[in-house]
């Protein structure tokens, strides 16, 4: 089966992460799998035998979606080129791929990587109304989507990203390194509440001194505005910004609590690589999301969403409760079955069979 993964990038982000990683995944399995993107270098591995199609060529109009289509509609123009199914992510891209998929009879699989609310505009509602229908089958992360875009008539399925590391099998130990993590991509700031978290940090650190934090993820502008805001609040000697990190599981073994201040979110992936390393994680239950991951007092924190005061007394138990801490967990191991890479993997083969059943 041939299978084109199709992505705006794979820069740093957690749609990509989740493409480079589905692409090894199935290559390994078998399939005959590719990845197109539009623009940026990589920065998540793909195995050898995968297919790599950069199509970057700066054109007159520099825009990813006018050039992707022209690229795309170019290179399927020859019969030998075109897959069984497209598998295009981060949904704009269902503006170019939906109908190159339908004038040249390729199956396609549109896939959102965020919540339906999140950054709603009049495109996105175009976008969800007149494009996603015409694919054979839209994939949302949660449960939460399944009944709006089924209204609009698609054919929607729930995927859960997969988890990105192996889960610890390493027993709960009682070291103590007083650091509180958070990941994300610091260009989308707001989108990932890392503004509010330097005044979270604030707050805290006047409680607990000794403890520190970590933001890990790239982002220049980002970078910039974060580290003013912790100047700002003078907390940059306990703040720490360690940029775009490819071993960010070296990062979450030498921490004790996870933080997810996102104001919005798909399905967090970070949250699941904190619980794979079986880090005690805390999180606002935004609109969707971490509630389907953790459950409260079990194997994790839901703060009200938003609430800075309850986020600070939270994190506050966690450091001040280590038997609390180290009962969260304990508890992360059984959360996580459904997001490993085989599970995720064998639903994604189901889902492609589905439309290939010849093959």
């Amino acid at each position: 089966m041939k299978v084109h993964f199709i992505v705006g990038r794979l820069g740093g982000g957690g749609a990509e992460r989740v493409v480079s990683l589905l692409a090894n995944h199935l290559d390994e399995r078998g399939l005959d799998i590719s990845v197109i993107t539009f623009r940026d270098s990589d920065d998540y591995p793909l195995r050898p035998s995968v297919s790599r199609l950069k199509f970057h060529k700066q054109r007159l109009i520099k825009k990813v979606l006018f050039n992707g289509f022209f690229s795309l509609l170019w290179y399927y123009r020859k019969k030998r080129n075109r897959p069984d199914i497209i598998s295009s992510h981060v949904g704009k891209l269902g503006f170019i791929t939906i109908p190159i998929a339908r004038l040249y009879g390729i199956k396609i699989i549109t896939s959102e990587h965020i919540n339906h609310i999140t950054n709603f505009t009049s495109g996105k509602t175009l976008l969800h109304k007149y494009w996603f229908p015409h694919a054979d089958i839209v994939t949302v992360l949660t449960k939460f989507d399944m009944e709006y875009y089924a209204k609009k008539g698609c054919n929607v399925r729930v995927m859960y990203n997969p988890i990105t590391f192996t889960a610890s099998d390493k027993p709960v130990d009682d070291n103590e390194y007083k650091t509180i993590v958070a990941v994300g991509d610091l260009n989308r700031h707001h989108h990932k509440g890392f503004d509010n978290l330097i005044n979270i940090a604030k707050e805290l650190l006047k409680i607990h001194p000794d403890w520190r934090f970590k933001i890990v993820g790239g982002g220049d502008a980002g970078m910039k505005h974060l580290s003013a805001l912790a100047d700002e609040y003078n907390v940059s000697d306990k703040v720490i910004f360690t940029g775009f990190q490819s071993n960010v599981k070296a990062i979450l073994d030498t921490s004790d609590i996870f933080v997810l201040p996102s104001r919005f979110e798909g399905l967090p992936m970070s949250l699941l690589e904190a619980m794979s390393r079986k880090l005690a994680c805390i999180a606002y239950d935004c609109v969707s999301g971490p509630s389907e991951i953790i459950t409260h007092n079990v194997n994790g924190l839901l703060i009200q969403d938003q609430d800075q005061e309850a986020m600070v007394q939270g994190l506050s138990r966690l450091i001040t409760d280590k038997d609390f801490r180290q009962k969260l967990r304990r508890g992360t191991q059984d959360a996580l079955h459904n997001f490993e890479m085989d599970t995720v993997g064998d639903q994604w083969v189901k889902l492609f069979d589905s439309l290939t059943p010849s093959n």
